[in-house]
């Protein structure tokens, strides 16, 4: 899966360097060079600085700095292919993930500029089961075009959503949740996402998690079963040109999840993430802003979620193990 080529023949722009690109990106003409920069949305304001300054002189002095951009010769097999079965000609710009996991391929029409689409494709093993949930989250959400294999590698061609990618108002968020929630309860233990913890710490061996999890849960509480996105941050969520709020990225999806999950992830992620909050401060900004008399139980199931993740996609999970340790305190 890793030697694929995605490019076709035409001109990019590596960012930030070209040997270590988060993004490649079309810059063959001046629509084309909107459209690429579509792909590339960073929420530092260090990097929405560069990028402004980089667009707009692609965009605006496109006849010169075109010239100046890398020329790609061949186009790739897998863009034949593509074009095969969306039937149009194909130029593409390119997102590599930061997990290395799977590229996100913009699709634009050749003769008009106009985006048809966004492919990913993964490109190893965790990239392959992050596919496979973005393919289970279409059968309720219908976001694809194209659903199909490459070489024995399913892949998924999504419809593009035009809008605003910023920091929603809370009740808005609240609002796009409401539409994840199904009619189903269930007891605390015998919840689907919870046995599903329970079932992988004693699977992979995590006795000292196991334990603690299972003392946990052992409170006599209900809760709702919903469509869990599992990366419900920010970055995923898009204000429509019609208004609405729509989720895309579902590689996390869970089918029967706990209700609370994706609302206090939305909320880690921006205080960790972009605030730069760390332990008790970051515990205490997201607590404040749940409004459930269960919060802490819910907060500390969040970061048993979030320790089976990572330890299942091998990353570091100390700062949950810390944060654990702290809610331990309170």
């Amino acid at each position: 899966m890793n030697d694929i080529n995605f490019l076709t023949n035409t001109n990019y722009l590596y960012l930030p360097t070209k040997n270590n690109p988060k993004v490649i990106l079309n810059v063959s003409n001046k629509i084309s060079a909107i459209n690429s920069f579509k792909l590339y949305n960073p929420f530092s304001k260090k990097a929405k600085y560069f990028k402004n300054i980089v667009s707009f002189l692609f965009i605006h002095f496109n006849f010169i700095l075109k010239n100046f951009a890398s020329k790609n010769s061949i186009k790739s097999d897998f863009i034949n292919y593509l074009e095969d079965k969306l039937n149009s000609k194909i130029d593409i710009s390119l997102y590599i993930a930061t997990a290395k996991d799977k590229v996100v391929i913009q699709l634009q029409n050749k003769i008009t500029n106009q985006i048809i689409g966004y492919a990913k494709y993964p490109i190893n093993d965790i990239g392959l089961l992050h596919i496979e949930n973005e393919i289970k989250a279409d059968v309720i959400f219908n976001n694809s075009i194209l659903i199909d294999k490459f070489e024995d590698t399913p892949f998924i061609v999504l419809k593009e959503l035009q809008g605003l990618i910023i920091i929603q108002k809370n009740n808005e968020i609240v609002k796009l949740l409401e539409t994840l929630k199904t009619s189903k309860k269930c007891k605390l233990s015998d919840h689907p996402r919870i046995r599903e913890i329970d079932n992988y710490f004693e699977k992979n061996g995590l006795s000292e998690l196991l334990i603690n999890f299972k003392n946990l849960i052992k409170l006599d509480l209900t809760f709702q079963v919903v469509y869990e996105h599992g990366d419900f941050a920010p970055w995923n969520i898009i204000k429509t040109n019609n208004d609405e709020l729509k989720l895309f990225d579902f590689e996390y999806f869970v089918k029967d999840g706990l209700e609370y999950m994706d609302l206090i992830k939305y909320y880690f992620q921006i205080e960790n993430l972009l605030n730069q909050k760390k332990d008790n401060e970051l515990i205490s900004s997201v607590l404040t802003k749940i409004e459930n008399e269960n919060k802490n139980l819910l907060f500390t199931i969040y970061l048993y979620k979030e320790i089976m993740i990572k330890y299942s996609e091998k990353l570091d999970y100390q700062t949950e193990l810390n944060l654990l340790e702290l809610m331990e305190q309170i």
